[in-house]
């Protein structure tokens, strides 16, 4: 008599997945914003993953910070990027062990206020901004001022010296960059 093998219980792991299309506009933007501060290389796989948070989005990539203020009912942790174009934009919840950088450490505690501006034209606010900042020595990377100056928002611009970070804050968004290295403000004047 011959035994009939049993088969194999498969368990099926329920991927959890946020899926957000362009038709919810507030929210797309909002992700975009956040993605783009999102480290791109593999050997930092940490910060190419995406923290959420239930009132926040989380991108960095060790030289800026986007935030996308928003409550939501997603299920909180990390996410990795499956798809982001023009329409759509797909995370897939990582079961990686990886811990996200402490992103509340980075964030500015000094609030030397400087300027209240209001975004409506990306390449007047951001000659304004990197003016306004060279003003008082601090050279930031303007590939990572432009995403900021392309929300038409509000922004409180708070900032120290030339040692430190800038901190971009408005009701929705909220944005890190560290200024330009000695060596990078070198490899400039070369």
């Amino acid at each position: 008599m011959s035994e009939v093998a049993e088969k194999p219980k498969t368990i099926q792991r329920q991927a959890k997945v946020i899926d957000i299309l362009k038709i919810r506009q507030v929210t797309f933007k909002g992700f975009k914003f956040a993605l783009q501060a999102r480290a791109n290389e593999n050997s930092r796989f940490a910060m190419s993953l995406v923290l959420v948070n239930p009132d926040s989005i989380v991108c960095t990539d060790g030289r800026r910070l986007h935030i996308f203020k928003m409550e939501n009912d997603y299920e909180q942790g990390l996410y990795e990027v499956v798809l982001n174009s023009g329409s759509r934009i797909l995370l897939l919840k990582s079961d990686t062990d990886t811990k996200f950088p402490d992103y509340k450490s980075i964030t500015p505690s000094h609030k030397d206020y400087f300027k209240s501006f209001c975004c409506h034209e990306p390449e007047q606010s951001t000659a304004f901004v990197c003016a306004c900042l060279g003003k008082k020595d601090i050279i930031a990377n303007q590939k990572y001022v432009l995403p900021i100056m392309n929300i038409e928002e509000t922004f409180d611009v708070f900032f120290k010296d030339c040692e430190h970070s800038i901190h971009f804050v408005s009701e929705k968004y909220e944005a890190v960059i560290m200024p330009l290295s000695k060596q990078e403000m070198n490899f400039l004047v070369k």
